[in-house]
């Protein structure tokens, strides 16, 4: 706030970066609202993560020609090390053995929380059939307030791994055949990047921000709605497609497309878009 009024105390263009998804979106008070909309009413360029920011932003008044998109990423070189690291292919295959046990398994990477749809991922697991959970382990990554839920679960094939180290994820994301993102409203979704950068193929919530963007339904990945009642028969279709290996590959080609030149390319291209300046000229430089 104190930002845009000296912006518009002293006639200098205001840029904003809005973290929105559709879910997001709907939540703030009244008041909040109203401030939004002031702000963007303000803006000379508004930057979004992609589609469903974009659609938020329009929602709240803002034209098309004035939002820039800039998908987020994560530090895909970082993570592609350490996934084509001897290591870290070592470390899956002691995992597999570990947590799978000779089963398929599918991961869920995050924190423990309400927000990431937990409870009711427990309960779309325990309605598939018995022979379907004979064949996979339902393995939860990290810590938080529902951890007890999962380590109460009777169903053997659900299992509570506990945190794991941020820069060993690749060694999960490759012991894995399949990442669920169960999310009810996360405003992008940073580990589908990161399953999808290792070739692991995620059935991801409609309600993550990323989704819109990253997901091609049944090519590279598969979605859901964590909230309606046939989300166990998605989760189960996506348990039992039979090329998992050849949507994972299509999910990696996707992920190396969402950056951080791709991210940092919308920023520049929103200064550029308020003081004028050409992505040409802004490759000369100054001369004193």
């Amino acid at each position: 706030m104190l930002a845009a009024a000296y912006c518009k105390a002293y006639g200098i263009p205001l840029v904003i970066w809005s973290y929105q998804s559709l879910v997001s979106a709907t939540q703030g008070s009244g008041l909040k609202q109203i401030v939004r909309r002031r702000l963007i009413s303000q803006a000379s360029c508004l930057i979004g993560m992609g589609g469903q920011a974009r659609d938020v932003l329009r929602g709240w008044g803002a034209s098309d020609e004035n939002i820039i998109d800039a998908p987020n990423t994560a530090d895909n070189e970082t993570l592609i090390r350490r996934y084509a690291d001897a290591a870290s292919k070592n470390a899956a295959q002691k995992l597999r053995w570990e947590f799978g046990k000779g089963r398929k398994i599918a991961t869920v990477i995050g924190r423990l929380v309400p927000l990431k749809g937990t409870a009711a991922l427990l309960e779309q697991w325990s309605a598939l059939p018995q022979s379907i959970r004979d064949q996979w382990r339902l393995v939860f990554v990290g810590e938080g307030p529902l951890a007890k839920l999962v380590q109460d679960s009777e169903d053997d094939s659900v299992y509570h791994a506990g945190q794991a180290d941020a820069t060993l994820m690749a060694d999960w994301y490759q012991a894995s055949d399949l990442h669920i993102f169960p999310t009810l409203g996360d405003v992008w979704g940073l580990v589908v990047n990161e399953a999808m950068l290792c070739g692991t193929p995620t059935l991801c919530s409609v309600h993550a921000g990323c989704s819109t963007d990253m997901i091609h339904d049944g090519c590279n990945g598969f979605t859901y709605d964590p909230t309606v009642s046939d989300a166990a028969s998605r989760l189960h279709a996506a348990l039992t497609h039979p090329q998992l290996g050849r949507v994972g590959e299509q999910a990696r080609r996707t992920a190396n497309q969402f950056t951080p030149d791709r991210l940092a390319h919308g920023f520049r291209e929103a200064v550029n878009k308020v003081t004028r300046i050409t992505e040409y000229e802004e490759l000369i430089p100054a001369v004193a």
